[in-house]
């Protein structure tokens, strides 16, 4: 009840002034109007989500995952040069939502509402990690079919599931962010 409301999305929010990506069809193919770049990217990340393409309603989440997409990983990064997990998250937030989050992974942790089971989990909710200690060290935003997007060390800015070994040893727990989203400091 003290969720966000994440079922917004067919109109763009007002915070969001620069989710604008090149979008690739797997033809290579640019989209030339709005509703053909709609139709690419509900069906690119249907496809990889493993869903429905009508079930991708928030298109401007999807926009914005398409323009940081492979967006190399900076500790302490927040812009397109390099950006880490909790930077991800923070501007995902702002730009989808219009939601202002706290800046690091723990304290983001810290200040949500915790959901038990990742089965439980909504689109925008957070996911988080404890990697190689007991100490939340890395967050991701749940997307759909325990998928997650997330700035990957390894491969930047992508898309993983929480049913792959590494996600399933480390996973800490989902967290939903409140209505006014979480204090900042």
């Amino acid at each position: 009840a003290n969720a966000i409301d994440r079922t917004q999305g067919t109109e763009k929010p007002k915070a969001n002034t620069k989710a604008q990506g090149k979008i690739v069809a797997k033809t290579g193919a640019e989209p030339t109007t709005k509703a053909q770049e709609t139709k690419v990217i509900r069906r690119k990340y249907a496809e990889l989500l493993g869903i429905s393409p009508k079930q991708i309603s928030n298109f401007w989440l999807y926009q914005f995952i398409d323009k940081w997409y492979g967006t190399t990983y900076r500790i302490g990064g927040c812009d397109a040069n390099g950006i880490d997990c909790s930077g991800f998250a923070q501007k995902l937030y702002g730009d989808v939502y219009g939601i202002d989050l706290l800046r690091t992974a723990i304290d983001q942790f810290n200040n949500c509402e915790r959901i038990k089971n990742s089965r439980n989990a909504s689109e925008g909710d957070l996911v988080f990690f404890s990697i190689g200690s007991k100490r939340i060290s890395h967050v991701g935003v749940y997307l759909a079919n325990n998928y997650f997007v997330h700035a990957s060390t390894s491969n930047g800015v992508m898309i993983s599931n929480l049913d792959e070994e590494y996600w399933r040893k480390y996973y800490a727990g989902c967290g939903r962010v409140p209505k006014g989203g979480l204090a900042t400091q």
